[in-house]
């Protein structure tokens, strides 16, 4: 209760009655956690064809979450990686859910690639959830096509 904390965040030498004067026993002030959100990518896969690309959104948060932006990426997009598609998943993603997303991705030669998926990414690196993880919104799958 907060009769035996002062306002400096000092302890009274002596302590009110806490039902004389706020009646606070074991009260507290409830966070919201509606915008603390926490979307993640995970278990990036390539076909064999190389023709289209599928990542796991999934939904950490306590709150559903839509219009999730999701960006493809040839290469570590915190390293200069190139964009190659967005998407915007626009379903609600209740909490603890989780959804496939899948992209159309045609290879511009043969050769070794590292795409990278990250949610919450409107391609230009922006995220549009203020998150309590940005940490597991970035995946990658490594594929060789010849």
């Amino acid at each position: 209760h907060v009769t035996n904390i002062n306002d400096d965040f000092s302890i009274p030498q002596v302590e009110e009655n806490y039902w004389n004067t706020s009646n606070t026993c074991r009260s507290n002030i409830l966070i919201p956690v509606t915008s603390y959100y926490d979307v993640s990518a995970s278990h990036a896969t390539v076909d064999t064809s190389g023709s289209s690309v599928t990542v796991r959104i999934g939904n950490g948060s306590m709150e559903p979450v839509s219009y999730i932006n999701v960006a493809l990426y040839n290469g570590d997009p915190d390293a200069g990686g190139t964009l190659i598609d967005v998407k915007s998943m626009n379903d609600v993603l209740s909490p603890g859910a989780d959804k496939k997303l899948t992209f159309t991705w045609t290879p511009a030669a043969a050769g070794s690639y590292c795409l990278y998926l990250m949610a919450d990414d409107d391609g230009y690196g922006r995220s549009r959830l203020h998150e309590v993880n940005e940490d597991n919104n970035k995946t990658s799958v490594d594929v060789v096509i010849e």
